[in-house]
């Protein structure tokens, strides 16, 4: 973000200087008036009237090279702005892309991989009671479980740290200015077991 603020202040002083250079190639004319009086009684003496007047159209190559220097430098200012903000448009683009996946992912968790391994361990829990499973497929589910629920909680402070991040980069105040972009943060976890 303060790149693209400096290239843009260059290509500004840039502008300046090109439009000074083609300032130089126009005539400058001055006018004077000077005035001598003696030292003694205060009486004019002398007065002169002054005209000055440059003539830059002997320069003119030397003049042109200037512009033309100064052009390019305002044109390379100009492509830096531009990568600058390209730079900006694609990290802004990568943090939303990244925050939206990271909701996917926890929606994911959520709605189907926690409600589906939950049931499958009531399935398990309730036939390891009746003999039908052994203990270790209902621990191995329970680990599953855990794991899947590990995995929520990392895809929402994936999530949320994307948001901050982006946040920072756009220099919102709060998670609660994102709803302007439309992108809001995953909602409350699912009860534990």
């Amino acid at each position: 973000m303060i790149g693209a603020f400096v290239a843009d202040q260059q290509a500004k002083q840039a502008e300046a200087l090109v439009a000074v250079a083609r300032r130089q190639s126009y005539p400058d004319v001055s006018a004077g008036l000077e005035v001598r009086n003696y030292s003694g009684d205060g009486t004019f003496r002398q007065e002169m009237f002054t005209l000055r007047m440059s003539l830059p159209w002997f320069n003119r190559s030397q003049i042109r090279a200037d512009v033309d220097r100064e052009q390019a430098k305002l044109s390379a200012t100009q492509w830096e702005l531009a990568n600058e903000q390209a730079a900006i448009r694609e990290e802004l683009h990568q943090l939303t892309v990244k925050a939206d996946a990271a909701r996917r992912e926890a929606l994911l968790y959520r709605d189907q991989i926690i409600p589906r391994t939950t049931a499958t361990l009531d399935n398990l829990r309730a036939g390891w009671q009746s003999g039908q499973t052994s203990f270790r497929e209902v621990l191995d589910t329970h680990r599953a479980l855990l794991e899947a629920q590990l995995d929520y909680a990392r895809a929402v402070s994936e999530q949320y740290q994307t948001l901050s991040d982006l946040v920072l980069c756009c220099g919102l105040g709060d998670l609660s200015a994102l709803q302007m972009i439309g992108a809001e943060p995953t909602p409350t976890p699912p009860a534990k077991n």
